[in-house]
């Protein structure tokens, strides 16, 4: 062995059990942090109306019920490129704020109808499933919020 490959091999040691010194610091740092408060976003579509729409009156799947209107709200709002408030005083109070955004709107019945559609699809199916299956859900889906939808161009 040369004095180069001896020298570059020791290199690479110390190298090696550096970064596994910072591996372990930064491990434990990360035990030592608080963990972040997450916001709790405010529902458009109460958990309720969600579970009057799929017609379930037990509450063994409100998690799993609460995760997809969730999902299915946000699909719409980014459907529709624009905020959407459930009562005035929210959105006076985000306009005023200065976080509305651009052109935002009320809830209503076509959102409402929309989010339901796609949350009933989500809680029918819970495996992916066929295009033909779930072209009629993105056609009402679509059907319901085009006229609310901000257009890209002229």
């Amino acid at each position: 062995m040369t004095w180069l490959s001896a020298f570059t091999s020791k290199i690479m040691l110390q190298i090696g059990m550096m970064s596994h010194s910072i591996l372990i610091l930064m491990k434990n740092l990360n035990r030592n942090q608080k963990p972040k408060k997450r916001l709790k976003k405010m529902s458009l579509i109460t958990l309720d109306e969600a579970k009057l729409h799929l017609r379930i009156d037990h509450d063994f799947d409100d998690a799993d019920i609460q995760l997809k209107l969730d999902a299915a709200e946000e699909q719409a709002i980014n459907f529709l490129e624009r905020q959407v408030y459930a009562t005035d005083d929210e959105l006076k109070q985000a306009v005023l704020s200065n976080k509305a955004g651009d052109r935002p709107i009320l809830v209503n019945s076509s959102f409402k109808s929309a989010v339901l559609l796609l949350l009933g699809h989500l809680y029918e199916n819970r495996e992916e499933t066929s295009a033909a299956n779930s072209s009629n859900v993105k056609y009402g889906f679509e059907r319901l919020l085009n006229p609310y939808r901000i257009h890209i161009g002229v």
